[in-house]
């Protein structure tokens, strides 16, 4: 399909009411599915929210065709006819995928000790950083605003604790699952982030303390600036726990990806999906890594993963697209 017939069919979907798609015939079943504690969607969602179905766009046969990606939460009765459904709409040509509960905060990996846990100084992306209440995630990269001031760049779930923390909190590298403490370790206060509830970023900016140093250096590659990702670019990133992988990008401005937070489930649209070429391009504690391309390219902002789906087996990432979490902060990334 041309792009503009993928992308005209993917928001006919969405705009979709129907309370009896696939069997799913009212609320009850909803709740049934949307673990007890957590909101539910109600009938007046889109199918795809209701089922746990996020829809984006994938490569097709080549540079020029694209295909309707379709990825699952779980795949039972209900989404086997949804997915019947949307491969008669789409004509055959759509790329579906189990990927399982996509996570924002997951478990950190027991594995061993690596130079991006360890105390940074001055500080460089990739590195093990944390709010003071938080475990661990990774500094993406260094921002600077209109007014000439700089400023880390991490999640919203890394620097400001979920929505939980306030301004002027405490920022340690290495994060506290790393051992950092206060007040050795403290490098920055929380200054801004965004809500996490309907803004489809997961982003938080904090000024550096006085006498701590950054420097912008991604392993041996050099930032040239910040691009927009395509399907089946190749991408890099520097994490915490992973440290330097490669993958590729799967799927592009994927709609309803139903990431867990904690006892919360949130849905962000327009994302980034990415798998690691031959293994998990990232695991729990990269959060916060800046994803970039071949050309230099901040493509990125890592926030969410699923350990299940892929050619692999090893799940995939998903990424808020870099340059709108730089517009929302009105900042400009240092390379």
């Amino acid at each position: 399909m041309r792009l503009d017939s993928v992308e005209s069919l993917k928001r006919s979907l969405r705009s979709s009411v129907n309370t009896d798609v696939g069997g799913l015939s009212s609320d009850k079943h909803a709740v049934a599915y949307f673990t007890p504690g957590l909101t539910a969607p109600t009938s007046h969602a889109p199918p795809t929210r209701q089922l746990g179905v996020s829809l984006g766009i994938a490569l097709g046969k080549g540079p020029d065709d694209y295909r309707l990606a379709v990825r699952l939460t779980r795949y039972d009765a209900p989404t086997r006819s949804y997915v019947d459904t949307l491969s008669l709409q789409a004509s055959g040509e759509i790329d579906v995928q189990v990927v399982g509960e996509i996570q924002a905060d997951r478990p950190l990996p027991s594995t061993a000790t690596t130079p991006w846990r360890s105390l940074q100084r001055p500080l460089v992306p990739g590195c093990s950083v944390a709010h003071v209440d938080v475990t661990a995630g990774t500094i993406g990269g260094f921002v600077e605003l209109p007014d000439g001031s700089q400023r880390m760049l991490s999640n919203n779930h890394v620097l400001a604790n979920s929505d939980a923390g306030s301004v002027g909190d405490l920022i340690l590298q290495p994060g506290p699952a790393d051992d950092g403490t206060h007040p050795p370790h403290a490098v920055a206060r929380l200054q801004e982030f965004i809500p996490l509830q309907g803004s489809n970023i997961d982003a938080a900016l904090a000024p550096l303390l006085p006498n701590v140093k950054f420097e912008c250096r991604y392993g041996n590659r050099t930032l040239t600036g910040v691009g927009p990702a395509s399907p089946n670019m190749e991408v890099f990133k520097i994490g915490r726990t992973t440290g330097f992988t490669k993958g590729s990008v799967r799927a592009i401005a994927v709609d309803d990806v139903r990431v867990r937070y904690g006892n919360r489930v949130i849905f962000f649209d327009d994302q980034i999906e990415i798998e690691g070429d031959g293994g998990p391009f990232s695991r729990g504690g990269d959060s916060g890594s800046l994803i970039f391309n071949a050309s230099g390219a901040g493509v990125g902002l890592l926030f969410a993963g699923s350990d299940t789906g892929g050619a692999s087996g090893h799940g995939f990432t998903y990424a808020n697209q870099l340059g709108q979490v730089l517009r929302r902060f009105s900042a400009q990334l240092i390379v």
